[in-house]
């Protein structure tokens, strides 16, 4: 009788170590999981806010853009109207 206790109480010793072993895994493959998903969280967020300033940007290149097309546009017709001023009196 006394040896089948000592050998139960080994076999529960063993079952009981190989028990907490995967516990133990299990958790810490959990919390793994729980931080990759917060660096994901946090990669996501900063994708947004750069896709927001890339477009903020776009636009104030496309108004600068504008501004410079109005003011080729304004020289280029003062230029034109001073030749044919020049023209017309002969200069």
């Amino acid at each position: 009788m006394s040896r089948v206790v000592n050998w139960g109480t080994v076999w529960g010793l063993i079952f009981l170590t190989i028990g907490y072993n995967v516990v133990t895994a299990y958790q810490q493959k959990d919390t793994n999981k729980q931080v990759l998903q917060a660096q994901l969280q946090q990669r996501a967020r900063e994708l947004d806010s750069l896709k927001t300033v890339k477009y903020q940007l776009d636009n104030q290149l496309h108004q600068i853009r504008s501004a410079l097309d109005q003011c080729e546009t304004a020289q280029t017709s003062a230029m034109t109207d001073r030749r044919q001023t020049v023209a017309t009196r002969g200069f």
